[in-house]
């Protein structure tokens, strides 16, 4: 698999201030937003070439994507690919994937079968990148998150 950039957990100090300096602006905008909503071409990205980018755009189409959904405005990981081809590892690719999954059994009401949702993105996507996720505990870690409260 190809990688983009580092993981979260790869991150130095520094690397992890000036990610949170651009996430936090992000989700400032987001709050005060009239219509429509910021976009990720709103920020000033770390530029290209530089070790961060991937990281930042990786962790701005998360935050991006779950404000979407929470405010009845889905937009699925397909739309982000084409308008950030540079997201086109299976790595970047993945863990986006994941983390759709996780803000749609958030978010999406009602909330699709695990099944249709897996079939859903076996069409979207190569076994390289959907192999490895396992829909059915994401489905279930949210079930349990929501019982508890």
């Amino acid at each position: 698999m190809s990688t983009l950039s580092p993981t979260a957990g790869e991150l130095d100090d520094q690397s992890w201030c000036r990610l949170s300096r651009v996430l936090d602006e992000f989700e400032r905008l987001w709050q005060r937003h009239a219509d429509p909503p910021p976009g990720i071409a709103a920020m000033k990205l770390p530029p290209p070439g530089d070790p961060l980018r991937g990281r930042v755009l990786i962790e701005l189409v998360k935050t991006d994507q779950e404000y979407r959904w929470r405010g009845g405005e889905p937009r699925k990981l397909a739309i982000y690919l084409k308008d950030w081809p540079e997201l086109h590892s299976s790595t970047a690719t993945q863990e986006l994937l994941e983390a759709e999954i996780v803000t749609r059994f958030a978010y999406e009401d009602p909330i699709p079968p695990v099944a249709q949702i897996r079939k859903e993105i076996e069409n979207r996507f190569s076994r390289e990148v959907w192999q490895s996720i396992d829909i059915g505990s994401r489905s279930e870690e949210h079930t349990s998150e929501l019982q508890s409260h």
